[in-house]
């Protein structure tokens, strides 16, 4: 199913991933790093927001100049006024003030930095760098006392990095971590970006040099073992050739074997191998892990909601509601609670069970509109609810995203079964089930499914051997 908590996670998608292309990269935790924090905000700047919450942009302008002037920290009254129009969706208006900014005052990093904000968010990467390094430079004027020069820089630097990364060019990235870490040392998020930025490069023992480093100044983070892991285990994920694929993953179980060994009191390690262990297709396996997760940390979210995929894979739909009905009243927002509750609910024999989970799902695609995996859930619960035609349009709807994961190609094969369309159900099970490894709750299923589809489609011609 899914694995999505409003903590950082730890439990694999399950719906989310194409079956003719590999398992997406987890999230890179050591890429949460904040930038650099702005300045205070002063009584004056929160009475300007009140003001243009209000429709009144040229008061709440006045406003910030007025503050502006007694306060020389403060972010550029129309910069800041920008950002504020961005996030009410009126990036047309954020652009034109950005401009008037650094038209006034172009020696000032800020209207660069904003600018390239902007930019990058529409996926401009080269205007975005082009803003940020005339940023940089202008950040080394002496016009900027030391703090004042340091925080642009941060945040110039970060910015930087990810339009870097976003190019896919590690060199560039690495370059501009370095740079941020000489002002912050002991940054141990910081230094994992920089390791995981090592390892694109091929750099390993480099990568792993500063994992140990992280770990070192701080024992709080991720240890280094399981962040190999999780490097390996991404690299596999973008691999196109099976073999080096399969190399990636034997590297990545290695190094999970590690991390568990080395930290036997760290639940999250147990929790991480488990589930790799299940996209393996080994499911006993990976409940000893979840289990000894559990036993170092029984109240843990994310160690409860991996127990309750793993109980998903077993099928016991009744033992997974249980804990998903827990964490669903505890997190109603809970895109993970809601989305596995209302499958759980929809393999019931109960018609009140199946009645909520058609609720739970209509809730799900209208709290989370954009998301397939949404459309995905509830098609399979109208369809387990006898309401085929509601069924297929929620799961085209989920499909029209451009990616159909492994269980949502179940799920078309069986209504395409159903409807006799067995070549169909084939081209569903067909590549999901040669996937050599990903997120698969329903596999026994389409195991079983795809041979009685075999049964109903004619024998493959015979071809005369060549002469």
């Amino acid at each position: 199913m899914i694995a999505l908590l409003t903590t950082p996670l730890l439990v694999c998608a399950a719906l989310a991933q194409a079956p003719t292309t590999p398992m997406p990269a987890k999230p890179d935790e050591s890429k949460k790093t904040e930038p650099a924090k702005p300045a205070p905000v002063s009584p004056d700047v929160e009475k300007a927001l009140e003001l243009f919450k209000q429709d009144k942009a040229g008061d709440a302008l006045e406003l910030l100049k007025k503050s502006a002037k007694s306060n020389p920290t403060q972010i550029l009254p129309k910069v800041q006024l920008a950002q504020w129009f961005l996030q009410a969706n009126k990036g047309q208006n954020a652009r034109i003030l950005t401009e008037q900014a650094i038209a006034e005052d172009p020696r000032n990093p800020e209207g660069y930095i904003w600018n390239g904000n902007i930019a990058f968010n529409e996926g401009r990467v080269t205007d975005a760098m082009l803003n940020l390094s005339m940023a940089l430079l202008l950040s080394e004027d002496k016009r900027w006392d030391t703090d004042t020069k340091k925080r642009y820089q941060k945040e110039i630097r970060y910015g930087l990095v990810s339009c870097y990364e976003t190019r896919g060019d590690m060199p560039g990235a690495k370059e501009q971590l370095i740079g941020l870490l000489n002002d912050d040392t002991k940054n141990p998020q910081l230094r994992q970006r920089l390791a995981a930025t090592l390892f694109r490069m091929e750099s390993v023992e480099e990568a792993r040099k500063e994992l140990i480093q992280a770990y070192t100044d701080d024992a709080t983070v991720d240890p280094p073992e399981l962040k190999m892991a999780q490097f390996w285990q991404s690299k596999s994920s973008s691999e196109s050739d099976a073999k080096k694929a399969a190399d990636c993953r034997e590297k990545a179980e290695d190094w999970y074997k590690k991390a568990t060994s080395t930290y036997s009191k760290n639940s999250k390690g147990f929790r991480e191998y488990a589930m790799w262990l299940l996209e393996a297709y080994k499911t006993d396996a990976a409940g000893l892990y979840i289990e000894q997760a559990l036993k170092l940390d029984p109240t843990s979210n994310e160690n409860l909601a991996a127990k309750a995929l793993y109980l998903l894979y077993k099928k016991d739909f009744a033992g997974a509601e249980t804990l998903l009905d827990a964490m669903y009243k505890e997190q109603p927002n809970n895109l993970f609670a809601i989305g596995n509750l209302c499958l759980a609910l929809a393999e019931s024999n109960d018609d009140k069970k199946k009645k909520r989970s058609l609720e739970l799902g209509q809730a799900l695609t209208t709290q989370f509109a954009k998301s397939p995996v949404a459309y995905s859930i509830f098609g399979w619960a109208l369809y387990k609810s006898g309401r085929t035609d509601d069924a297929e349009k929620a799961l085209s709807t989920s499909a029209s995203a451009g990616q159909v994961s492994y269980d949502t190609a179940y799920f078309y094969a069986k209504l395409s079964f159903d409807k006799a369309k067995y070549t169909e159900a084939m081209n569903f099970l067909k590549p999901a089930l040669e996937a050599p490894h990903g997120s698969f709750v329903y596999r026994e299923d389409a195991k079983l499914l795809i041979a009685e589809v075999a049964k109903k489609l004619p024998p493959p011609e015979k071809k005369d051997p060549p002469k």
